[in-house]
């Protein structure tokens, strides 16, 4: 009677530990030493989601940076040199060297000068530079940005993804918990 019931234990402990292998098979349950899979996925796209959120503000304010400079003129020394562009560092250089000699010049020979009018042209033909390199500058921050932007966008809908998908797998865990139950029930007898 005992090796009867200890058979028919063995043969139910086999069937349910393969029904619930089934079922996290047919669910796609993946079990790993640190817990179950999505749970891990969901961790590690929280890490990445405050990364790519804190590159995106990064990206932001860079480009709002450029946007003020191009609004606010561009001869701000101050805030020129945050911008760290050896072109710009240069032309802004030049710009108030001949700044500088045009007040010299003026004041000395009068408006009219001719090497007067010359350093006018010249600090105009200068101010377009600048104002030209920082819209280029301003067009990569900007392409940065959206580039950062669509980069979190796409992690936060891995996230939602994987949270749906984490909460139907909960649900679906209880079931699999009772199954695993049995099994270890019937293991515990046998």
């Amino acid at each position: 009677w005992m090796d009867d019931r200890l058979a028919k234990l063995r043969v139910q402990a086999s069937e349910a530990d393969a029904k619930v292998q089934a079922y996290k098979a047919a669910h796609n349950i993946v079990d790993t030493d640190k817990g179950l899979l999505d749970q891990h996925e969901l961790s590690e796209l929280s890490g990445q989601l405050v990364l790519a959120h804190a590159a995106t503000a990064q990206a932001k304010a860079r480009y709002d940076q450029i946007q003020s400079i191009m609004k606010n003129g561009v001869y701000q020394g101050s805030v020129m040199d945050s911008l760290s562009s050896d072109v710009i560092s240069k032309l802004r250089e030049q710009y108030l060297s001949d700044q500088r000699r045009h007040t010299q010049w003026a004041a000395e020979f009068g408006p009219n000068n001719g090497t007067v009018r010359r350093l006018e042209k010249e600090m105009a033909a200068l101010r377009r530079s600048i104002e030209s390199e920082l819209a280029r500058i301003a067009d990569g921050y900007h392409s940065a940005y959206r580039a950062a932007a669509a980069g979190e966008q796409a992690i936060q809908g891995k996230l939602h993804q994987r949270t749906q998908r984490a909460n139907g797998i909960n649900e679906q865990l209880v079931t699999m918990r009772s199954r695993q139950n049995k099994e270890d029930t019937y293991r515990a007898l046998y």
